[in-house]
């Protein structure tokens, strides 16, 4: 299992980085928890990063757990087309 944490805004620039960051990592743990209980907004550049994330690692049989996230982030994660890769895997703080 690994765990990393988003603090501020995932937009442009943090997004690009932490998918860098995703695809240099050589470990393929079973699950991949991304706490974002710090992220009070995502752009579209960040939900792209995520949902390619997601897409990615269906296909190497890991599991992406959003952690944390607030409600304001999860209405924008919920309303894109690619929900379905995150269905059940998005822990909501209120």
């Amino acid at each position: 299992m690994e765990v990393y944490e988003i603090n501020g805004p995932y937009f442009f620039g943090i997004a690009t980085k932490f998918e860098e960051i995703m695809a240099r990592l050589g470990d393929r743990p079973k699950v991949r928890i991304i706490r974002m209980r710090k992220v009070p907004f995502i752009d579209s550049t960040g939900i792209h990063n995520l949902t390619s994330l997601c897409e990615m690692s269906q296909k190497e049989k890991i599991t992406i757990v959003l952690s944390g996230v607030n409600e304001k982030v999860h209405k924008v994660l919920e309303n894109r087309a690619s929900m379905s890769c995150w269905a059940k895997k998005i822990s909501v703080r209120t």
